[in-house]
């Protein structure tokens, strides 16, 4: 009986903790409390002061609200980006970028791995015949 209450008081505890440590990580996500296009992704150097961000515009063949999302989310996962926000109209994304980190010519790659052209990077062929019909030039 006193292994069985053992058992018992131990996987509360566990229980407990595993709470703890999920909801110190909730609010770090992507974008919580930025804005679309946000990221919390600052970067410093190494005297711990914040890097020195650059700003990239990239020309893309993006149609609509599902390109968006997918570009920025791609854009969002590269290390070194701060924010990137696409203008559907103008099919312009904006991007907050440490050159340190990362180049403009990778951005631009990343963006044609999603199967949208980026300035004079062509789409790559097999993501964009996977990308649905509203999101393909018309």
């Amino acid at each position: 009986m006193k292994k069985v209450i053992v058992l018992v008081f131990t996987l509360f505890f566990i229980a407990i903790a595993s709470d703890a440590a999920l909801a110190q990580g909730k609010g770090k996500g992507k974008g919580k409390g930025k804005g679309k296009g946000q990221f919390k992704n600052e970067q410093k150097d190494n005297r711990g002061e914040e890097a020195n961000f650059k700003e990239l515009e990239i020309v893309t063949s993006a149609q609509c609200g599902m390109c968006k999302e997918k570009i920025e989310g791609a854009l969002g996962m590269v290390k070194g980006i701060k924010s990137a926000d696409l203008n559907i109209e103008s099919k312009i994304v904006r991007i907050m970028y440490n050159p340190e980190v990362v180049n403009s010519e990778f951005i631009r790659q990343t963006i044609a791995s999603q199967g949208y052209d980026a300035d004079g990077v062509e789409a790559d062929r097999d993501a964009y015949k996977d990308l649905p019909k509203c999101c393909k030039k018309k």
